[in-house]
C-alpha cells in the first residue's frame, strides 16, 4: 500500500452494508455492520475505526475503475481472485480530493467497497505479495491507531506527513497523530 497517503477510499465509493444496501463511505461510521469476507467467507462484520487522511492542498493521486471504485493506486482489491493494485487495471490520475477514508473491522474481515473485495487494516492476509503487509495487515496498525486522539468515537484523522515510512525501505512501518492546534503530527 505505497502511496503517500497511505491505503484509502475516496468519499464517492459505496460500502456495502450488512442488509444489502450501500452507503458512502464518508458517511461509514464506528458499529455500522458491513457485509465482509473472513477466511474466504461472506460474513458480516462492524466497523472498529475509520482513519481519515485529510489533504491540506485538497488534492491526492486515484484510481476511479469502471464500477465507482474509487481510491488510491496502491490500495489492495481482489479482482479476479486474485489481489492486485488497482493502478494496475487503470492510470492513476491528480484528483481534487479533501480526504480519504480506510477501515478496521471488529473480526479483521475484508470489506465490500462498489463490489469488489477490498484490503481493510489488520486484515492479516498472506494470499501475495499485493496484499501481505508488514504495518497495515498487522495488529501494529491498530497500536498505533488505538493511542490516537479519536480511537473511542472511531474516527481517527490525519494528514500524510503523519505516516512514518522506513528512511531505507520506503515502506511504512508507524502513524504517529496529529495535533490539531499546530497541524504537525507528533513523533
Amino acid at each position: 500500500y505505497n502511496s503517500h497517503s497511505g491505503a484509502c477510499f475516496a468519499k464517492e465509493s459505496l460500502v456495502k452494508m450488512h442488509d444489502g444496501s450501500y452507503k458512502l463511505v464518508d458517511q461509514v461510521v464506528k458499529g455500522d455492520k458491513v457485509l465482509s469476507f473472513k477466511n474466504g467467507n461472506i460474513a458480516i462484520d462492524q466497523i472498529q475505526c475509520v482513519l481519515q487522511t485529510n489533504f491540506e492542498n485538497e488534492e491526492t493521486l486515484l484510481v476511479k475503475l469502471a464500477n465507482g471504485w474509487t481510491g488510491t493506486p496502491n490500495h489492495p482489491i481482489k479482482y479476479q481472485d486474485i489481489w492486485i493494485h488497482p493502478k494496475s487495471l487503470v492510470d492513476p490520475k491528480m484528483k481534487p480530493c479533501k480526504s480519504v477514508f480506510s477501515f478496521l473491522l471488529k473480526n479483521r474481515g475484508t470489506i465490500i467497497i462498489n463490489d469488489l473485495e477490498s484490503a481493510t487494516f489488520a486484515n492479516n492476509l498472506h494470499d501475495n505479495d499485493v496484499i501481505e503487509h508488514d504495518y497495515f495487515g498487522t495488529e501494529k496498525v491498530v497500536s498505533d491507531l488505538s493511542g490516537m486522539p479519536g480511537w473511542t468515537t472511531g474516527l481517527v484523522q490525519i494528514e500524510p506527513n503523519c505516516i512514518i515510512r522506513n528512511k531505507t525501505t520506503g515502506y511504512v512501518e508507524k502513524m504517529v497523530p496529529l495535533v490539531m492546534h499546530s497541524k504537525q503530527c507528533t513523533i
